[in-house]
């Protein structure tokens, strides 16, 4: 699949290069947004039996399940899919990382030329591939040389560090009961019920 955007041709695998699920909230839509949360009343049900259960995980799954279904409806569009290859096409480029060394934007600049020019799909998963381990590699060699720089620092009893590690972290349990939490997820997910008002 090839598609142009800018007037950069980009050249996608057979299968498709994939894409990633956003969530971007849009507060003029919150009310439609919880009226499609309203309706998901089998996902409330589950997720209600998984608190009683105790089923973290399953209590998990169920509230983001109705967090990205309410997203992705129609009338909601707080959610969409972004190809992975959105940032070939240089719009909203954030800066590099303080490990992206001068091998990596070598990388990049290869994988770009191979991707704008049409290259064939095996050669666009090939610099794909020496791309990621490039950056996989200079981001571990980064990670080292900060663990280590912090440790010298640490054995060699720098002040400055020790008067950072020394600084009191505020710190202040939730004000939430676990009834409390449990009666507020009742009444933003059934409303009706809190009211005392069958459906």
């Amino acid at each position: 699949m090839a598609y142009s955007v800018n007037s950069v041709l980009v050249v996608c695998s057979s299968g498709g290069c994939g894409t990633n699920f956003v969530l971007k909230w849009n507060p003029e839509r919150a009310g439609i947004y919880g009226e499609v949360l309203a309706d998901s009343t089998v996902m409330q049900d589950q997720f209600a039996q998984a608190l009683e259960e105790r089923d973290h995980e399953k209590a998990c799954f169920c509230l983001r399940y109705m967090i990205v279904h309410a997203a992705s409806d129609f009338r909601v569009g707080m959610g969409k899919q972004i190809s992975v290859c959105a940032p070939l096409c240089g719009k909203n480029r954030v800066r590099d990382p303080p490990w992206f060394d001068a091998h990596c934007k070598e990388k990049r600049r290869l994988f770009r030329t191979v991707v704008q020019n049409g290259q064939a799909v095996h050669a666009c998963k090939f610099a794909k591939k020496e791309y990621r381990v490039q950056t996989r590699r200079a981001k571990c060699a980064y990670t080292k040389c900060q663990k280590a720089a912090f440790l010298d620092k640490f054995f060699n009893k720098n002040p400055e560090l020790h008067a950072m590690l020394r600084q009191p972290k505020c710190t202040q349990p939730t004000p939430l009961t676990q009834p409390a939490w449990n009666a507020y997820l009742k009444r933003h997910f059934h409303p009706s019920a809190a009211r005392g008002v069958r459906p």
